[in-house]
């Protein structure tokens, strides 16, 4: 299994803004990658201390995942816009050796 970690760090955005994007992503993201092949989980994790949002992805392998890159780029911005804000966006990839439910 592999996981996709994309991290969104905005400047100064409301708890209302927080909530608009957690249901953005709730409505957008789950959906669209479920038609993607291999994909298995969502995952969002929201930090209002720091104003980032944190999305965890997790990908039957790693072509799987590699895959996918293009298009989680475009659900993230899908998000951002939708929401009406900006950020910084970094992604990283990784092995996860180890995934109890």
């Amino acid at each position: 299994m592999h996981g996709r970690v994309m991290t969104v760090t905005v400047q100064g955005i409301s708890d209302q803004k927080f909530d608009e994007a957690v249901a953005n992503y709730r409505e957008i993201v789950p959906p669209k990658a479920k038609l993607l092949e291999g994909f298995e989980k969502a995952i969002l994790r929201v930090d209002r201390e720091n104003d980032q949002v944190l999305s965890l992805t997790l990908w039957r392998d790693k072509d799987c995942c590699d895959a996918g890159i293009e298009q989680s780029g475009r659900l993230a911005q899908e998000v951002m816009q939708k929401t009406g804000i900006q950020g910084d966006v970094s992604m990283n990839d990784y092995e996860v050796p180890v995934f109890s439910e």
